[in-house]
């Protein structure tokens, strides 16, 4: 628990250079189990294997093996102690270390004529000699020596291969040590002295830990003092980041004892683990603003770091601290958000957009100018990053194409972090604007680029009533006016104030019409597109009338008889104006990609969404959509109306199997984002989903089902999900299970490996129901029986199709179902853990396994 970091402790060493036969299989074995003890019995262990194997210079190795064993044994002991005996320390005087080892072996059920518990009683008589010098004499590695060790090798193989089927009583000690609710030291003490220090007894421990009372205790204790490194496998080219029990412990906490577990936390040492730092802005939410606000220089710190998982969340402590007028600390994430999003794509384009969306209108409003300040001077970074020049051709960016309608309510180019930026800034100064558009003009003005020229026009043309000064300069300035970059916002700035301007302004605007374009530089640009060939003067009189026409249709309904009689001659002659109220859509969107976003798909009704699912054919090209991106644009629709499509679910069983996972992932999402939906409603569309007609896409249909349904047992109000609806849905999970175990032909690694997860998922499912049912006090024994089937036929055939995932679910899951019907976990623990099966293994090494880890 409180440790230094639990370093492999490589055998490498044992490279055969020794003094007889070394068993290194069961040295390696011997090793992982200590390290369930902590890392100073797998340490100590680790040198008597080095001090056995090399030959060192040393005169006294037999004295430094004993005393590594006698301490070993010590800790070994400590732990395996029956209560009964621990609690007694009177008992068994004058041979308290016989009495305390014959304890422990009638505990693990040895016989005393068992080879281990003859070696262990006689070494419990005479361990300390061995560890004392004789006299002046020297204590080397000698033959006798070497034959003690190895009986005492073969002793602890025993003892610890007969714990292991021990562990749960363990389990069942450090419930009820969790369960005091005034722990002194001496409960402390217990604590580390007395239990395995594995990641499973600190997940078991911290995860039933509910009172406030042990926080100083184990505070003072150093227990959040050593939160888990990322552990990186060279070899595999992978980082796994280690969940860290204690920071769970944290968060239920803060209801309770806010001020103490914001004092922990800030103390807590900074880690590159991306699953700790999470789990600290978790807490930091948790808290009173006041509190979250001290944690922000590690949440700031972490975002800066090498890993990064949530981002999100790390936005919502930003706008917890604005809420609360925490400024200076909400900006300071906020920046180090930003920052992230451009250095090295740690935070990707989708998060960024998440982020934005989210959070952005909170921000605005709590943090006002100084959060556009942060976004411009954001944008302006990620135009730079682009390669472009600012000085240059007039702070060109290219925007109307990545941009080409700043319209609130449209975006750009997606995928693209200048569009995202550039729709948070118009969000923003919009916001801003509304209240005091003196304060938004300034930080736009004070950028070169084209972008933010042309917010400013919007802005402008939306809450210019209130700087008609400004509006004024800007009509009439003869370089706007002739911007064919920045036309259209011009366009629309002076339609929507044209009925305001005065007379001489009115003038000044139409005489640079009147006046027309500089017709020289579009001969320059002719000539240089065209081998410096002139162009016709018909084609440089219809450039200039048309130049005209698109500037005198925004003033149309304001301009004299004189330009009204041209602006109708131009029309006749050159047709009409390019309208301002059509949307252009980027450039690099195809008709297939806009007709499926997120945004139109979710505007369609459920016939209508269902009608263009079943005609959509993937077109592959260089920007165009697939199956997968469609899928996922279906996904994101259901889940932003999932309120309004729940009404027609069934409808969508005319759907294929892979769009209709995602309309049940849609919902599923919706449902963990906190939308209540209508239970009985839905099912029936679950229902028809696990008794269609096997696809090659069914495995995924499957699992999608299964996530549903444990996405909503999984809820802490699971009050929404009528109980009457219970045999229903335990009918569902059973389908989705059986069909999985069902030998499937032709299957690649990939359908297989949903099948499987679609199987684990149903059966984690599964228990979830069983512990809604016994909170609603309604019966789950069917669950055992179903895997009391599920486990008997696994386990009956090494190769039985879904041992493997049924032993993984059982084995990760059996300290609830030790919960639900501890006499059951009882019965079936030799044939969930025996050695000779797949189901066994699996479920062995899933028990044993910190596969919580996130690689």
């Amino acid at each position: 628990m409180p440790q230094a970091q639990d370093r492999e402790v490589p055998l490498e060493r044992l490279s055969g250079q020794h003094f007889g036969p070394v068993d290194l299989d069961r040295q390696q074995r011997i090793l992982s189990r200590l390290r369930r003890f902590g890392p100073g019995p797998a340490g100590w262990y680790a040198d008597i294997c080095a001090l056995l194997d090399e030959n060192l210079p040393l005169r006294s190795t037999g004295m430094l093996v004993s005393h590594l064993f006698r301490e070993l044994e010590s800790a070994l002991r400590e732990v395996l102690l029956p209560d009964a005996i621990r609690n007694d320390p009177t008992a068994g005087a004058g041979q308290r270390h016989v009495f305390e080892v014959q304890g422990v072996l009638d505990w693990l059920g040895i016989p005393a004529d068992n080879p281990a518990a003859i070696v262990w009683l006689a070494e419990a008589r005479k361990l300390h000699t061995y560890a004392h010098r004789v006299r002046m004499e020297q204590t080397p590695m000698d033959a006798a020596v070497r034959m003690r060790l190895a009986d005492l090798e073969n002793m602890l193989d025993v003892v610890l291969d007969r714990f292991e089927t021990r562990y749960v009583t363990v389990l069942q000690r450090l419930e009820t040590l969790a369960a005091v609710r005034n722990p002194g030291k001496a409960h402390v003490k217990l604590l580390l002295g007395a239990f395995p220090q594995d990641y499973l007894t600190q997940e078991r421990f911290f995860g039933l830990l509910d009172a406030p009372q042990w926080l100083p205790h184990l505070h003072e204790h150093g227990f959040f003092s050593t939160p888990p490194a990322p552990e990186s496998d060279d070899e595999e080219r992978t980082v796994a980041f280690p969940a860290w029990p204690a920071s769970t412990y944290l968060m239920r906490m803060t209801s309770v004892a806010p001020a103490r577990v914001a004092a922990i936390a800030e103390e807590i040492p900074s880690t590159d683990n991306p699953r700790v730092n999470l789990d600290l802005a978790e807490v930091a939410l948790l808290l009173p603003p006041a509190d979250a606000a001290r944690l922000v220089p590690r949440a700031v710190e972490a975002i800066g770091g090498p890993y990064l998982i949530a981002p999100d969340r790390y936005a919502q402590l930003a706008v917890h601290c604005a809420q609360a007028g925490h400024i200076e600390q909400a900006l300071a994430v906020m920046a180090a958000l930003l920052q992230a999003a451009q250095d090295d794509g740690r935070i990707d384009d989708y998060d960024l957009q998440e982020i934005l969306r989210t959070h952005n209108a909170a921000l605005a409003r709590h943090l006002g100018a100084a959060w556009l300040e942060a976004l411009a001077g954001s944008l302006a970074s990620a135009l730079l990053a682009t390669g472009m020049d600012p000085d240059r051709a007039n702070g060109e960016d290219l925007s109307s194409v990545w941009y080409p309608v700043l319209d609130p309510g449209h975006g750009g180019m997606r995928s693209d972090d200048r569009a995202l930026l550039t729709e948070a800034v118009r969000d923003t100064a919009d916001h801003l604007a509304a209240t005091d558009i003196h304060v938004v003009l300034p930080i736009l003005e004070s950028q070169p680029w084209l972008v933010f020229r042309r917010l400013r026009l919007l802005i402008l043309q939306r809450h210019g009533a209130n700087a008609p000064a400004v509006v004024e300069n800007i009509v009439t300035d003869r370089d706007q006016i002739a911007a064919a970059s920045s036309h259209r916002e011009w366009a629309l700035l002076a339609r929507a104030h044209a009925s305001s301007l005065s007379s001489p302004v009115l003038e000044q605007v139409l005489a640079v019409i009147d006046a027309g374009p500089d017709t020289e530089r579009f001969v320059q640009r002719f000539r240089s597109t065209s081998g410096g060939a002139e162009p016709p003067e018909q084609y440089v009189e219809q450039w200039a009338g048309a130049w005209r026409r698109d500037r005198y249709a925004a003033l149309a309904d304001v301009l004299p008889e004189q330009q009204l009689r041209h602006y109708h001659e131009l029309l006749e002659k050159l047709g009409p104006a390019p309208s301002l109220d059509t949307i252009p859509q980027p450039l690099a969107w195809s008709e297939s990609e806009e007709q499926g976003s997120p945004e139109n798909l979710a505007a369609m009704t459920a016939t209508e969404l269902i009608s263009h699912a079943r005609q959509f054919q993937p077109t592959p090209t260089r920007f165009g959509t697939n199956a997968e991106a469609f899928c996922s644009q279906l996904q994101a629709a259901v889940t932003s109306q999932a309120l309004i499509y729940q009404e027609d679910a069934r409808q969508f069983a005319e759907l294929a199997d892979d769009h209709l996972a995602a309309v049940l992932d849609g919902f599923r999402t919706a449902i963990q984002t906190g939308q209540r939906l209508s239970w009985a409603t839905i099912l029936p569309l679950v229902q028809s989903a696990t008794s269609r007609p096997h696809t090659s896409d069914t495995g995924t249909l499957h699992l999608a089902v299964a996530r549903f349904v444990l996405a909503g047992l999984e809820l802490q109000n699971t009050q929404q999900i009528p109980t009457l609806l219970g045999d229903a849905l335990w009918d569902v999970l059973e389908s989705v299970w059986s069909a999985a175990r069902s030998p499937q032909d032709d299957l690649d690694d990939d359908q297989q490996s949903v099948w499987d997860e679609s199987l684990e998922t149903a059966l984690r499912a599964a228990v979830a129901w069983a512990l809604w049912r016994r909170e609603h006090d309604a019966a789950f024994q069917v669950l055992f029986t179903a895997l009391d089937t599920l486990l008997l036929d696994a386990a009956g055939t090494p190769a039985a199709p879904g041992a493997s995932p049924v032993g993984r679910t059982v084995g990760s899951l059996i300290t609830r179902l030790d919960a639900l019907d501890p006499a059951w976990t009882r019965r079936r623990i030799e044939v969930l853990f025996t050695p000779d099966t797949a189901l066994g293994r699996a479920s062995w090494t899933a028990y044993l396994s910190t596969a919580s880890s996130l690689t």
